[in-house]
């Protein structure tokens, strides 16, 4: 499993299965970092299965970008994220429960050769895209708006993000000369510190849907070396 998201009432639990195409030596070399890389030839299986339990249901085969997410009731909106053949605009489809892809939301512009990350607005009427290790979050409204560009005032190597419960502002994480911090940054891009990682390499934080709590991921990166003599 890649990612998973829960429906806006609650009910379902979406997932993706990731799977690996061989393609043309060209196309794998399109990478972010060697820790964090995400191969644009990966297929992933979207998923949904019963919060009650249950015999999980196919909903569609593409190449998505990280995984589905969802608004929060009312809002009734699921989506996925693609990329174009070309690599140089990100798409954003609603996600059908029963019939997978549905109608564009909206799109924009990307660089080839660079990673993204997004999430959907618990409101489902906007979502925040980053460009891996870019100062600033572009915020895309669903309904027309003109996009707004929020840069970090204080932190300028954003490498993850989500909305907060209420929709006001973003959890971010960012790599320092330590490791990488977990902040909260609201929407003139005035950021405050939540955690400290030393030595991390990552931070992913899910808020509570009360937003009294967030759960946060942190992992590391260990390794050996040794030397060999008269071999």
């Amino acid at each position: 499993m890649a990612g998973a998201c829960l429906s806006p009432e609650g009910s379902w639990l979406y997932y993706t299965i990731k799977s690996y195409d061989e393609g043309p030596p060209e196309t794998t070399k399109i990478m972010r970092d060697p820790v964090t890389a995400i191969i644009p030839t990966q297929t992933s299986t979207v998923m949904r299965v019963p919060i009650q339990g249950g015999s999980p249901q196919l909903l569609l085969t593409a190449k998505i970008e990280e995984w589905p997410r969802c608004g929060r009731s009312p809002s009734s909106l699921c989506a996925i994220a693609e990329r174009t053949p070309d690599r140089k605009q990100i798409i954003f489809t609603a996600l059908d429960p029963v019939k997978g892809r549905g109608r564009e939301l909206a799109r924009s512009d990307t660089e080839a050769t660079a990673s993204y990350h997004w999430d959907l607005s618990p409101d489902g009427a906007r979502i925040a895209l980053l460009k891996h290790r870019d100062v600033r979050v572009q915020i895309l409204s669903l309904s027309g708006a003109v996009p707004q560009q929020i840069p970090s005032k204080e932190h300028k190597t954003l490498s993850s993000l989500v909305w907060t419960a209420d929709g006001n502002g973003l959890f971010v994480s960012s790599y320092t000369a330590r490791g990488a911090d977990m902040l909260h940054m609201d929407l003139q891009g005035n950021t405050r510190l939540l955690w400290e990682h030393p030595g991390g390499i990552e931070i992913y934080g899910v808020p509570s849907p009360d937003g009294n709590h967030l759960a946060m991921r942190g992992w590391n990166v260990e390794g050996n070396m040794w030397m060999m003599e008269n071999f």
